[in-house]
């Protein structure tokens, strides 16, 4: 016996699927919306939608679906009309298609966005001339025509709202062969990550958290909508678990487990110099010293050789990065260094010097980018790269650094 809650149920998933990645592409102020003005919908700040989404799943990868005779598509189009016209959609909404599967080479569909209108229309026109001329064969023969006859109702609904229709295809977008999941992987940096179990994990996370939200608020008669907010919170939840972070960034003492590195070097490396330059407790400065050393190669070994190496991050990611730990450093800075740096003695100058080290090297936290944040076993890349700049030297502990050591 066949399963009939297969297809139902696929187009279900899907369309969860797809609010999910909507969700991720937020802007500040926008939001989501799921099953009140379209399968998903995007408002902005001011209720305005800005795009609505009809998603078609198929388990059959030979599916017409969106294709020139697909009752699928001419509801879609005729669900749009009626919101057009009823003034919940406009012409600053998108209008678009999805499905997972190919869409026919000769379907309409694909042929609007280089078309005039009034070209779309002859198609449609031509389309339904021969929607006809098969029914009427159809009936002539004795047999039924209860497809084609829906198909052509369809069609002719949609050429009595020109007006709305033109709007529609103006603004018509499709997405054929969409696979969510690794534009998901994408969005938060997870496309190259080997654990694929792990990114699965992510996933199924958040996929049931949409889920289950949207029952509730079903539930309790209000609409399933999702803010960035609502998103980011989610992330940084997930990130608490250290899921999302461990699976870019590895744990240090993995590393250490896994590296050779002599740290009781005595490097003329600048960053160690402005270490040992400070004057305090003895065996405390060599173990800040020693700290450095681990998390300056450590960071340089992650990011040349594992992360940039793999695509999990690029170059960019990180030079942005370095620029956000060196305003960050001009902050902390700024908080300690109130007066000229020539009235203050060598004494003051040293105490300020380890303020300003500690706070940037122990309490100071930084995202990596919005959705990635540290914890303690991965936070030698941030410590790592405010000591790759003192080694440059583009900042510096005393605030008497710049004279100290020019290169």
């Amino acid at each position: 016996m066949k399963d009939s809650a297969k297809g139902p149920g696929s187009g279900y998933i899907f369309q969860f699927e797809i609010a999910l990645l909507e969700l991720s592409n937020l802007k500040p102020n926008e939001s989501i919306t799921i099953e009140k003005i379209d399968d998903v919908g995007k408002e902005d700040e001011k209720g305005t939608y800005t795009l609505t989404v009809q998603a078609k799943h198929s388990i059959c990868s030979t599916s017409k679906t969106f294709g020139n005779t697909s009752i699928d598509l001419w509801k879609t189009i005729n669900i749009w009309i009626s919101k057009v016209e009823s003034g919940f959609l406009n012409n600053k909404n998108i209008f678009k298609a999805i499905t997972n599967v190919s869409i026919p080479n000769n379907s309409i569909v694909k042929k609007i966005k280089g078309n005039s209108f009034e070209q779309n229309v002859i198609l449609i026109e031509q389309l339904l001339d021969r929607q006809k001329s098969k029914r009427d064969i159809k009936l002539e023969n004795g047999e039924e025509a209860k497809s084609i006859i829906k198909t052509i109702a369809l069609i002719e609904n949609v050429l009595n709202y020109k007006p709305q229709l033109k709007i529609i295809l103006e603004n018509f977008e499709y997405e054929e062969n969409y696979k969510i999941e690794e534009d998901f992987y994408n969005k938060i940096h997870l496309s190259s990550v080997d654990n694929i179990v792990l990114r699965e994990e992510i996933y199924h996370r958040f996929y049931g958290w949409i889920i289950q939200k949207s029952k509730e608020k079903w539930c309790n008669d209000s609409e399933a909508v999702f803010t960035k907010k609502d998103f980011e919170e989610k992330l940084q939840l997930i990130q608490k678990n250290h899921i999302l972070i461990n699976a870019i960034f590895r744990n240090k003492k993995y590393l250490e487990e896994t590296e050779t590195i002599n740290v009781a070097v005595n490097s003329e490396d600048i960053y160690i110099k402005q270490l040992a330059d400070i004057n305090r407790n003895d065996e405390i400065k060599e173990e800040i010293i020693k700290d450095a050393i681990l998390d300056f190669i450590l960071c340089d070994i992650e990011i040349t050789y594992h992360i940039v190496h793999n695509n999990y991050l690029t170059k960019k990611d990180f030079e942005e990065f370095e620029e956000k730990c060196f305003q960050k450093w001009k902050d902390v800075r700024r908080k300690y260094i109130l007066k000229n740096i020539d009235e203050y003695t060598d004494l003051e100058l040293n105490d300020l010097s380890i303020k300003i080290c500690d706070e940037v090297l122990t309490e100071v936290k930084i995202n990596f980018q919005e959705f990635l944040q540290f914890d303690d076993s991965n936070k030698y890349i941030q410590n790592g790269t405010f000591l790759n700049l003192s080694n440059k030297p583009k900042i510096g502990w005393n605030p008497n650094w710049k004279n100290k050591y020019k290169v």
